[in-house]
């Protein structure tokens, strides 16, 4: 066996540990990463939120309507009941994505508004006029 200086031999010890614990900052070699990670809706630079007021065909505000609001790529939908002054408010919107915007009352409907990925506003308002729904149209050859 070879005798080893004892200042060698502590350096040894702290290069051996000092490899050691610079390997543990290292992800391992089958960690595998596909694409971005989500959005952390703690960063307020990608989120925003969207409000309005409801009305109906003559301006009046309209409390108690449901308003609707979908993202189209994956479907999901989300909906919240106007105030008493018509107002509405969604929070914690990803930029990166459109929303589609709808609102229903009783027989009325508006048309629907997307709020698009392009549109830069960090708090945009997209008021929504209700509107009568239109009457099915009879099928040919039904009586009255």
């Amino acid at each position: 066996m070879v005798a080893m200086h004892p200042g060698r031999l502590w350096f040894a010890i702290l290069i051996g540990a000092a490899t050691l614990l610079g390997q543990a900052d290292q992800p391992s070699s089958n960690t595998k990463i596909f694409g971005p990670p989500p959005p952390d809706k703690t960063d307020k630079q990608l989120l925003r939120s969207v409000s309005g007021t409801i009305r109906d065909p003559d301006g009046n505000a309209v409390s108690g309507a449901t308003v609707y609001l979908k993202e189209p790529q994956s479907g999901k939908e989300r909906a919240t009941v106007a105030g008493p002054t018509g107002g509405y408010r969604f929070d914690d919107l990803h930029k990166k994505y459109d929303y589609q915007l709808r609102a229903a009352n009783g027989k009325l409907v508006s048309s629907t508004k997307t709020l698009s990925n392009f549109d830069t506003r960090h708090k945009p308002v997209m008021n929504l006029t209700l509107e009568p729904t239109p009457a099915k149209p009879e099928a040919a050859g039904e009586k009255k």
